[in-house]
């Protein structure tokens, strides 16, 4: 392990982040940890591209929050993490760079559903929402979504569903797309 935050290191340099700094992650997996070093235990990984924000650092160590992670903090070590260039982006959103009206209109809704399963379950079941565009809306899971039944799952789609076909409020082809890490396709709901 400490090979590969040395070869890390050579890539992508210590991040020198303050407090507040949104980072991506740079590398496939990064290990998160309960404290600032390899003897503190893992507490969960985050994918390549995974955005989070600076709580504090110690030595080369940052810790972060993720909403990836439901929001639990951990600390990463510095080599594994650069500064996020996407200014203030929403993290649970990756919009292209021509922002699409319905998309916009869509992810105010999604945000709010979000935030309500956040608060009356305590889980995030999607880290990022993407608009490829043809009027598609593909969703990534977390951990969180993994755990779910299939009644529940089923359930999630239709939902999310029915506030993109709310957003779009016509009756034109839609798709919504829930997606792995790997952009496999789990679950699909289109009219």
């Amino acid at each position: 392990l400490c090979g590969a935050i040395i070869i890390a290191g050579l890539f992508s340099g210590n991040v020198a982040a303050t407090p507040g700094d949104r980072l991506s992650v740079t590398v496939k997996r990064a290990n998160v940890r309960t404290g600032p070093s390899t003897s503190h235990p893992i507490v969960y990984q985050l994918q390549r591209g995974s955005k989070v924000i600076e709580l504090q650092h110690k030595d080369d160590w940052i810790e972060v929050d993720s909403k990836d992670s439901n929001s639990k903090s951990g600390w990463i070590h510095s080599t594994l993490l650069s500064k996020d260039t996407a200014g203030e982006k929403p993290i649970t959103s990756n919009k292209t760079v021509s922002s699409d009206p319905l998309f916009d209109l869509f992810m105010q809704a999604f945000e709010q559903y979000q935030a309500k399963v956040k608060t009356n379950t305590g889980q995030t079941y999607f880290a990022k929402v993407e608009n490829p565009g043809n009027r598609v809306i593909q969703l990534t899971i977390t951990n969180d979504w993994v755990n779910l039944s299939r009644p529940e799952r089923d359930a999630q789609l239709t939902e999310i569903f029915n506030i993109w076909n709310a957003a779009v409020g016509d009756d034109l082809p839609i798709t919504v797309d829930i997606i792995d890490q790997d952009g496999t396709r789990l679950l699909s709901k289109f009219k």
